[in-house]
């Protein structure tokens, strides 16, 4: 009972003091939403990614057509409310990173920081729209060159979302 008591408090201490930059594969950073002009907005969404076991490639373009394969899907929301029609340009840069047939390579081990950058056209008067990423797909390469195409999860989904355009 003893040993089963000390593992656990053991392992609780280990996630505890795991930093969240070594646990997290994708971490977001200060998303901002600011009107440029009376009808063009820019949306702004920081981030961090790379994983400890594998390279991962991580996409340029973002679209919020879903018929657009390998990109990022985002849309624009007022309230809970898609706005559909909205005319947007959007697209990943990366720090220090190449583009590499449409996507930024992040080698093993390493941590690279994007931003999702969108500009888009909302009609002036409007105040609560804010940018959503609905879908964010990536690519996983492991020791055997094998590549494995998945999406982010939940958790860090939920946190690609400008505040509302003020």
């Amino acid at each position: 009972m003893k040993k089963t008591l000390f593992a656990f408090s053991l392992f609780i201490v280990l996630i505890v003091a795991t930093p969240h930059s070594l646990a997290l594969a994708y971490r977001a950073e200060e998303p901002t939403a600011i009107r440029v002009t009376d009808t063009h907005v820019l949306f702004s969404i920081p981030f961090t990614a790379g994983f400890l076991n594998r390279t991962s490639l991580t996409p340029m373009m973002v679209s919020s057509d879903t018929n657009v394969k390998n990109a990022v899907l985002v849309s624009i929301k007022d309230g809970s409310d898609t706005i559909n029609q909205v005319p947007m340009r959007a697209l990943i840069l990366a720090d220090n990173l190449k583009l590499e047939s449409g996507y930024y390579r992040v080698p093993l081990g390493e941590r690279e920081s994007f931003n999702l950058i969108a500009v888009a056209e909302i009609p002036k008067g409007k105040s609560h729209h804010r940018l959503i990423v609905d879908k964010f797909p990536y690519l996983l390469i492991d020791e055997a060159n094998v590549m494995t195409a998945t999406t982010v999860s939940s958790p860090f989904l939920e946190t690609l979302v400008t505040p509302n355009l003020r």
